[in-house]
């Protein structure tokens, strides 16, 4: 029996991929107020070669829950249990986390060996301590997620700031304090729109911003408003400096490109991006363009945060009078970003459904499938 555990998001397309294929799957109950270890026990009790699909949340339960009766290590040996660790995105922040707060836990991880399906690619030191671990690597989720295109016609750009800067406001996210202070040094708070809490002022006035005649062709509820555009911030700027949700100084080279990045690709919008080193290589390699031959792109091999964020407001102080000329000489990139957007937003599900089938297949529980 698959079992497939769901915490923080609910996604249908590993339910979908086993519907197709044909093989016989459920839920993992949340059976709240039990020892994980206890509810598996049960679960697969008088059987063997049971397959779990777990996310970070059910592995650190795991890890830090203690039963009287049961132990996970000795039930994957006798039983044959197989674990996977998967869930749509944000594995890859989950891990990274840990590696901040517990590398105990990401050590007890190893021993497990177990596959890990991410989408991006995890940074040196985690990987360097998840030796044992099996990585299957899929497309960034956003870029299949989220592609409003629609919005991108309905924008009327007539700025007047030089740039927007969007931070979410979360205490283990250091990267987002460096560029908050690099803008305030240099005196450029006041040439930018800068919003530092997604709970405040987010899409707002969605009406005013998309129109009601737009939003009654488009099914809104499926969407939360922060992953909307804020057109009115494009319409009034001519760069966004971007703040992943990784970037922090214990991150190292993790990807894990998430719908901040594809906004302003996606509304034809010039940007600069505060994560993780190579952000910007990473994104090459997934066909996008960006643009080096027209600011300082070298604070992506930059180590340092500090260095990175240095680079990027030294930027925007070299663009200060030159911002129209930039906007309209990086057309051909803005053009082109916004058609491999959309090329890899049509190829998502295919690619997807491609490598979990590749590794379905050669995975030691895939053979009745």
């Amino acid at each position: 029996m698959i079992y497939i555990g769901y915490t923080k998001y609910g996604d249908d397309k590993l339910w979908e991929f086993f519907d197709i294929k044909g093989i016989e799957k459920t839920f993992l109950p949340e059976a709240k107020g039990e020892n994980l270890v206890d509810v598996i026990q049960y679960l697969t009790s008088g059987k063997t070669d049971d397959v779990l699909f777990l996310e970070p949340d059910h592995l650190l339960r795991l890890f830090k829950e203690k039963s009287r009766w049961n132990d996970i290590n000795k039930l994957i040996k006798d039983r044959n249990l197989k674990i996977v660790l998967y869930r749509h995105t944000d594995v890859i922040t989950d891990l990274a986390d840990q590696y901040h707060l517990d590398k105990d836990f990401l050590n007890w991880l190893n021993e497990l060996a177990i596959p890990i399906l991410i989408d991006g690619e995890i940074g040196e030191g985690i990987a360097d301590i998840l030796k044992k671990c099996q990585f299957i690597k899929f497309r960034p989720y956003y870029s299949g997620k989220y592609w409003l295109y629609q919005l991108n016609t309905i924008k009327h750009h007539n700025p007047d700031r030089d740039y927007f800067c969007l931070m979410h406001d979360k205490p283990l996210r250091d990267h987002r304090s460096y560029i908050f202070e690099h803008l305030n040094k240099n005196n450029l708070l006041a040439d930018g729109i800068c919003n530092f809490n997604k709970t405040k002022d987010w899409a707002k006035d969605i009406e005013g911003s998309y129109g009601s005649e737009y939003i009654r062709s488009t099914d809104w509820k499926k969407l939360e408003p922060y992953f909307l555009p804020v057109i009115e911030y494009y319409n009034r700027t001519w760069i966004e400096v971007v703040v992943e949700t990784l970037g922090r100084s214990h991150d190292t080279d993790s990807f894990y490109c998430t719908e901040k990045t594809f906004k302003p690709i996606g509304m034809s919008h010039p940007f600069m991006v505060v994560a993780c080193k190579n952000h910007l290589k990473n994104l090459h390699n997934l066909g996008f363009k960006t643009f080096g031959d027209h600011i300082d792109e070298s604070y992506d091999d930059k180590e340092s945060i500090d260095d990175r964020c240095k680079i990027m407001t030294d930027n925007l102080i070299d663009l200060k009078n030159r911002m129209p000329k930039f906007y309209k000489d990086t057309k051909h990139i803005r053009d082109h970003n916004l058609k491999n957007l959309a090329h890899l937003y049509g190829e998502y599900n295919l690619e997807w459904w491609n490598t979990m089938s590749a590794w379905w297949k050669n995975f030691k529980g895939g053979n009745n499938g």
